[in-house]
């Protein structure tokens, strides 16, 4: 699939989007969490922008929730040997899929009107909380779901609890102001090439010479 990492993370955003949105919390595209269990959004009176951009390079009068691809990994454990697929007497062999895990972070920002980087910090609790809340109940996303995605994708949403020095290092990245936020691996995106590597022909017989 192609630009799968920008789908994967607009799909995400858009849910979420749907969700902070919801009228009355008459949530109508996420209104069963993954086990099928009905649930209702928290209310919040806080703007519920979600961008999708660096958070390191807002301007002033931004707000909302930004989502930042904060790191891209390629998860090992899920490697596979190459692939191959067969056509008539003719074989196509392709590269196995790539997965990947992609760790990005949701910032609230909400700023006072006298000073644009003045946090208000009591808002982004509140959207943080949803957000957290949106990712218990909606853990997984697939094409079913989420319009957007290919067939074979599936995507999960993990919380990740980084260390005080991984925090210092991930606000350093990004510009040194520290905004409420949280951290989410997306595990795993499915890159699939569709050029193949070498074709050549079936193999029908194998001949061997003896002395």
């Amino acid at each position: 699939m192609k630009h799968a990492i920008y789908t994967t993370l607009k799909v995400i955003k858009d849910q979420l989007q749907d969700y902070l949105n919801s009228d009355a919390f008459s949530f109508d595209n996420v209104s069963q969490n993954n086990d099928g269990e009905s649930f209702s959004p928290a209310i919040t009176t806080v703007p519920d922008n979600v961008l999708l951009g660096n958070v390191a390079l807002i301007g002033a009068g931004v707000e909302g929730i930004v989502m930042t691809l904060l790191k891209i990994e390629e998860e090992n454990a899920a490697k596979q040997y190459p692939v191959f697929e067969k056509n008539g007497n003719k074989v196509k062999y392709l590269q196995p899929p790539i997965h990947l895990n992609l760790y990005t972070v949701f910032s609230a920002v909400y700023k006072n009107g006298n000073e644009n980087f003045d946090t208000k910090y009591e808002d982004g609790l509140k959207q943080i909380s949803n957000v957290i809340q949106f990712f218990n109940y909606k853990r997984y996303f697939t094409q079913q779901d989420a319009g957007g995605l290919d067939f074979n994708m599936k995507v999960s949403a993990k919380l990740i609890s980084p260390s005080y020095d991984d925090l210092n290092k991930i606000w350093s990245v990004l510009g040194g102001k520290l905004f409420t936020f949280v951290l989410y691996k997306f595990h795993v995106v499915t890159m699939s090439a569709d050029e193949a590597t070498s074709t050549g022909n079936v193999i029908e017989s194998i001949v061997i010479d003896t002395p």
